[in-house]
């Protein structure tokens, strides 16, 4: 199995605004036309779907933020499982993916459109995730993902809106309040 390291050179990965790395593999070439998605508060025209290889290595975490649309996540492989935390109106939601009953995780999992969600190696059955751990997984949108959907959530944003999670999010926000990417 490749490293962590292998896998970012093997599929020329990027380091993301998030936290992690990427890279979009794949988006649409049919687009929802410009004015169809304003119930999502989307103007423009996006491809019916995106896609990107994403992975996240036990020394980083993938920081609150939020879209507009639904992403799929799918686990492609690595030495841990991912734990993906979700904050909305109905409370906190915790999504397990990994390879399935060796780990517990599911290989696949959503996190609807508009949750706050911020992402971390799974290190509960054994010891903390170190930098040499790693999830490989596939993240699909749809409609497709522009950087425009894409905001970042805030200490002073969420702790108002979430005050029984504060331990969570003051551990999975960005440095500061500049939400900016």
């Amino acid at each position: 199995m490749l490293s962590a390291a292998g896998w970012i050179k093997y599929l020329g990965l990027q380091p993301h605004p998030e936290g992690g790395w990427y890279r979009r593999v794949y988006t649409a070439d049919f687009a929802v036309p410009e004015g169809s998605l304003s119930k999502i508060g989307i103007e423009d025209e996006r491809p019916v779907t995106t896609a990107i290889y994403y992975l996240l290595t036990g020394d980083g975490f993938s920081a609150f933020h939020r879209i507009r649309q639904d992403e799929l996540w799918h686990y492609y492989g690595g030495t841990l499982p991912l734990k993906i935390h979700t904050l909305s109106d109905k409370g906190y939601e915790l999504i397990r993916l990994g390879s399935g009953l060796s780990d517990g995780g599911l290989p696949m999992g959503v996190v609807p459109a508009g949750r706050w969600f911020a992402s971390e190696l799974d290190g509960s059955s054994g010891p903390e995730p170190g930098p040499e751990d790693f999830a490989l997984l596939g993240c699909t949108v749809s409609p497709g993902f522009d950087f425009d959907d894409f905001e970042f959530g805030c200490c002073s944003e969420l702790l108002p809106q979430f005050p029984d999670y504060a331990e969570l999010i003051k551990q999975f926000c960005i440095t500061g309040d500049d939400c900016s990417i």
